[in-house]
């Protein structure tokens, strides 16, 4: 039947278990430097980040039909850039809060290695002297902290059916660690990090 709206209880279901690959492009300083001091130390190649993530999902947990998921990601670039391992847990958790609309919000975390943080925080002297930045050696931990929320509304009021929705999405990120202390933040940019946006959406 058609879907009318919370009911008042539902049963919990077994944890729903997921595997799968995992990619990122990242051009950080590729292309297009807009600040001119830091565009002076120099491009850097694209990366290629491949690997695997893993997730697991609860449902029903405290209204029906929500759903909590715990996952972790671990990719490693294959294109010989940053040669580095970036691992990712995120918790997220969404329900429905109307007959046609969906709530989900995420918190997430960024670990890096050593590679990643040389590679891309590091002043080298040479660095330093083509900047005018002060020398920095960077080391690898937790490199970003963060969380987003998206709201849907689904046109035939039925979230539970797929097809057509608009929705919005907000977002904060953080650099910490090196990866704010790093002249290029410290100094030239920002560690706060803001995304705001709205779309359509069709899901199968």
């Amino acid at each position: 039947p058609p879907f009318s709206g919370p009911p008042s209880a539902a049963p919990r279901t077994r944890p729903v278990i997921s595997f799968g690959p995992a990619f990122r492009f990242r051009n950080d300083r590729n292309n297009r430097i807009r600040d001119e001091v830091v565009a002076r130390a120099g491009k850097l190649d694209a990366a290629l980040e491949v690997g695997g993530a893993a997730s697991v999902g609860f449902r029903n947990l405290l209204r029906p039909f929500d759903q909590l998921t715990i996952g972790l990601q671990a990719r490693r670039d294959v294109l010989g850039a940053h040669d580095g391992l970036i691992v990712e847990p995120q918790i997220g958790y969404r329900t429905t809060v109307s007959r046609a609309v969906v709530v989900q919000a995420q918190i997430s975390a960024e670990f890096v290695d050593d590679n990643f943080a040389d590679y891309y925080f590091t002043v080298s002297p040479a660095q330093a002297l083509a900047t005018g930045l002060p020398q920095f050696r960077a080391k690898g931990g937790l490199n970003r902290i963060g969380t987003t929320a998206l709201v849907a509304y689904d046109l035939d009021r039925n979230p539970l059916n797929g097809g057509w929705s608009l929705t919005g999405i907000g977002g904060w990120s953080r650099l910490v660690g090196d990866g704010a202390d790093t002249p290029y933040t410290s100094v030239r940019g920002n560690a706060n990090q803001f995304i705001l946006g709205t779309g359509i959406a069709y899901t199968f």
